[in-house]
């Protein structure tokens, strides 16, 4: 009987190497769909919970003194499993946001901002910053950087929009807090004008401190 188990265990290892393999596979190619992976992840967690059984059958039929090598090599493959896994989730995360960010827009959700909430998943339009960069064109006759272009800068002025709404509405009552699910023309100007000011105050403070200086005779640094 023992010999049977661990037989059927080396059978579920060696499908959980094939679908490790499938998973190195997906990752390299270009045209890797989120459902692929996903059901692969499906599969390896399916295994590792059978094989979590198998190894407590095992234990209880394994003598006294093979208990503790038993029990070391177990943990530690089940130990490498568990991290594999984990990386297959963290692609699955990293693949989907990177689908929501290339997208020119997403879906609608079900959640809404809640302030009173411990956390939130705010959802924009990618698009939407397409709207402030044209008024910023046209307001201050500069060519602002096209952000919508570039994923980790539009990310950049998405999340403050939400941090700035999320603490509005918190000041608000709640019959007057924003209840939209995307971010709006207005609110991206915003935030990206205070990343804008912001910057200029960390890296022009002396210059600005002289233009603003009443009595200034002496040439800006």
């Amino acid at each position: 009987m023992d010999s049977k188990l661990k037989s059927v265990r080396a059978g579920h290892k060696g499908a959980v190497t094939k679908l490790l393999v499938k998973f190195d596979e997906l990752k390299s190619k270009t045209d890797t769909e989120v459902d692929e992976v996903k059901a692969l992840d499906d599969a390896v967690t399916q295994k590792q919970k059978t094989l979590i059984d198998l190894n407590n059958r095992l234990l209880e039929q394994t003598s006294e003194e093979n208990l503790e090598q038993e029990i070391t090599d177990s943990d530690e493959y089940m130990y490498e499993l568990d991290c594999k896994i984990r990386q297959i989730r963290k692609f699955i995360k990293s693949f989907e946001t990177n689908t929501i960010i290339s997208h020119d827009t997403v879906g609608p959700s079900t959640s809404r901002l809640n302030p009173d909430a411990y956390n939130f998943t705010p959802e924009a339009r990618v698009d939407m910053n397409r709207c402030a960069i044209d008024s910023m064109n046209q307001q201050y006759s500069i060519n602002a950087p096209a952000v919508h272009t570039r994923p980790s800068e539009n990310v950049m002025f998405q999340v403050p929009s939400w941090i700035y709404r999320f603490i509005a509405n918190c000041r608000k009552s709640r019959l007057h807090r924003i209840q939209s699910k995307f971010i709006t023309c207005e609110e991206l100007q915003d935030a990206t004008e205070k990343w804008i000011i912001s910057a200029q105050r960390i890296s022009f403070d002396k210059e600005i401190r002289t233009l603003k200086s009443p009595n200034r005779t002496h040439p800006i640094p």
